[in-house]
């Protein structure tokens, strides 16, 4: 996996490198490598991330369920 590609997956599943280390439970610096390609990629991980990716654009998001917000002027 290219650096390209991974942050390309980071964006299709809508996070971040701050969050991916998170949920990796690895430190920021390790995925700002990757991100940056001055640190190869697990083959295992990219798997992963690829097949999240692959995922989420065969599942987008369903319409109509965003929350309606009423703007703050108008709240009284």
């Amino acid at each position: 996996m290219t650096p390209e590609r991974f942050n390309e997956c980071l964006d299709i599943l809508g996070t971040s490198i701050h969050k991916l280390s998170k949920i990796l439970d690895t430190h920021n610096t390790t995925v700002q490598r990757w991100s940056k390609g001055k640190q190869p990629i697990p083959p295992n991980l990219a798997e992963w991330l690829e097949t999240l990716a692959a995922f989420r654009l065969e599942h987008p998001l369903p319409e109509g369920w965003e929350e309606k917000r009423v703007p703050p002027q108008e709240k009284l």
